[in-house]
């Protein structure tokens, strides 16, 4: 191997590092930038799971919706149900 074929390799190897260097600096703001849009995913789950709750104030000012109210506790109740061990003859007995 000649003198020269040795520089070239070298300055490949250099040039190589620098791009693994940068590289890994995006990576650090490409992981910075997922996870500052994973909190706003976070944040608009949160507003929207509070908003579409049931339990929902009609107009904001203290009045909860009768029909939400009602069909959240019937579903509920259906799920308690639903839950619940349904008897068989042998544990009917016990």
């Amino acid at each position: 191997m000649t003198e020269t074929e040795i520089q070239k390799l070298q300055t490949e190897i250099k040039e190589l590092k620098q791009e693994i260097s940068e590289a890994k600096g995006d990576m650090f703001s490409f992981t910075k930038e997922i996870t500052k849009l994973q909190n706003q995913i976070q944040e608009i789950t949160k507003y929207l799971n509070f908003h579409t709750h049931p339990f929902i104030m009609e107009s904001g000012i203290g009045r909860y919706r009768e029909d939400l109210l009602e069909e959240a506790i019937k579903q509920q109740q259906q799920r308690q149900q639903q839950q619940r061990p349904q008897p068989t003859p042998e544990n009917a007995e016990e």
